[in-house]
């Protein structure tokens, strides 16, 4: 994020992300973004707790009526099958 032309990237991948991804402080730069394609995949261990608030994130995007921002696709080991049809009929559908 202090790289200084991040926000101009076209795509930003990580795979295997960590539950010490500071998901909050990314979470502010996904609302404002809408430039980069953003994918992360969480990978293993993953606390409950942690899962939560994916999920949480997850259900705001679902549900919000505007999307901005370039929606990111998200996604984790056990995350709801129908959670995941919906995120990306939004993610596709931007």
């Amino acid at each position: 994020m202090k790289i200084p032309h991040f926000m101009t990237l076209d795509s930003f991948k990580l795979w295997n992300v960590p539950e010490e991804f500071d998901l909050e402080f990314f979470y502010i730069y996904m609302k404002n973004n809408e430039f980069t394609e953003v994918r992360l995949h969480f990978g293993l261990p993953l606390s409950d707790g942690y899962k939560i608030r994916l999920n949480s994130v997850i259900d705001e995007i679902i549900a919000a009526q505007n999307h901005d921002y370039f929606v990111p696709w998200i996604d984790f080991d056990g995350m709801d099958e129908e959670k995941f049809d919906q995120l990306e009929s939004v993610f596709y559908q931007v």
